[in-house]
């Protein structure tokens, strides 16, 4: 019984000496036989993190904590995305390892490896294997090699509002639409307006909205309450926007941007005849037009021009340049048109006018104003029509005539 027993530990010895002889991979990247114990680490990598489409140098050290020497040893990267060999190749001779070199007196190496555009941020997984002399190839477990982008890759994609321009008093909602370009999540998107030295301000909310998490490549819209002082000028604002996230690994970022608004109504431009020496058909003389800036909005570069009309003829210029007009204030514009008999009742004057408002916007206009033409009757009626001066004279001539007679017919009988 104790021979077949010793027969078995024998055999057991045996077969544990066997399997010495045979090259394997352990969990920590260890080569092993009777005679030689490789293992690999990772020194590191540079640059440290590695931004996607870039070149990263990955050292590795090689140690040999056997008795005996390992000849001949090969390394080389296994090609696997994000990662690929840069221009030498994949291999590198890493040469002889003597019993016992290890620590200050391992063989260090450097691949020079390309990371792919496509690249997830955070660890990437790199395999490395090798062989010594003739034996097989060691497959070593992966090392971790960082990659994170070294660009902004949260973007402010748009900027809406709900009409192209604030308007003074009347609240407004802004939209940014934020673009994940990263391939990978992003974590507590702050978003930040400052609003500070300008008319504009938070409505029913804050200056400041937050977004939990944003999946690679997805879009966000983050919304804004607005409101535009009343007595706010228009004109073009520039707001500085803050935004800061992490990244799924918990590095911070932080981008500072700007986004421009624009505050004004559309100008709010009255236009009426303010007075006129015509009140009756086959009359001439001049009407006066009044340009009147009803709006918030200032009007500049205001042109007026005079069509022509079926029954009427332009006496004058028929174009006037009036240039600038405040908000509430005016300007008037005079031409000198003569009617034709054949009109009777209410005819349009018909002006075109052209300008632009405080933000540079053009507008063009077609504006009918409306001139009324009395009858005979309803001028005398109403005092529009001059007494008639023939009239006068002869009435005064007949008294004068009647005068002078009654006073030769008196200094007759006289005599």
């Amino acid at each position: 019984m104790k021979q077949r027993i010793v027969a078995m530990a024998a055999l057991l010895c045996l077969l544990i000496l066997s399997c010495g002889f045979a090259l394997a991979a352990d969990g920590i990247g260890t080569y092993k036989s009777d005679f030689a114990s490789i293992t690999v680490t990772m020194v590191n990598q540079e640059p440290d993190p590695v931004a996607p489409g870039s070149v990263v140098d990955i050292r590795f050290k090689f140690e040999n904590y056997g008795g005996k020497e390992a000849t001949d040893i090969i390394a080389e990267i296994i090609p696997d995305f994000p990662f690929s060999p840069y221009a030498e190749g994949k291999s590198q001779a890493i040469g002889s390892l003597d019993a016992g070199q290890a620590g200050e007196t391992g063989i260090i190496k450097k691949f020079r490896i390309r990371v792919s555009e496509g690249a997830a941020e955070g660890d990437n997984q790199l395999t490395l294997r090798y062989h010594v002399g003739d034996g097989p190839w060691v497959e070593l477990d992966n090392f971790a090699i960082t990659v994170r982008s070294d660009k902004a890759l949260l973007a402010i994609e748009s900027v809406k509002s709900g009409s192209e321009s604030l308007e003074q008093g009347k609240k407004s909602i802004v939209t940014l639409t934020l673009h994940n370009k990263a391939s990978s999540a992003i974590n507590d998107v702050k978003i930040k307006l400052d609003l500070g030295g300008i008319p504009i301000a938070p409505l029913d909310s804050t200056n400041e909205k937050i977004v939990k998490h944003m999946a690679p490549d997805a879009r966000q819209e983050v919304a804004f309450d607005l409101l535009a002082e009343p007595d706010a000028k228009a004109d073009v604002y520039k707001i500085p926007v803050t935004i800061t996230y992490d990244d799924e690994v918990g590095n911070g970022f932080s981008i500072n941007n700007t986004m421009s608004l624009m505050v004004g109504q559309r100008p709010d431009l009255s236009v009426v005849l303010e007075e006129s020496d015509i009140s009756m058909a086959g009359q001439r003389g001049e009407v006066q037009i009044k340009f009147v800036n009803k709006g918030t909005t200032d009007i500049k570069f205001l042109n007026a021009h005079l069509e022509d009309m079926q029954g009427i003829e332009k006496l004058s210029v028929d174009e006037i340049y009036l240039g600038n007009v405040d908000s509430d204030d005016f300007e008037t514009a005079a031409f000198t048109i003569a009617t034709e008999n054949s009109l009777s009742g209410t005819v349009m004057l018909q002006v075109r006018i052209t300008y632009k408002d405080a933000l540079n916007n053009d507008f063009e206009e077609e504006i009918e104003i409306p001139l009324r033409l009395y009858s005979n009757g309803e001028a005398k009626k109403l005092g529009l029509t001059k007494p008639n001066g023939t009239v006068g004279i002869v009435i005064v001539v007949v008294i004068v005539a009647g005068g002078i007679v009654a006073y030769r017919k008196l200094r007759k009988r006289k005599k």
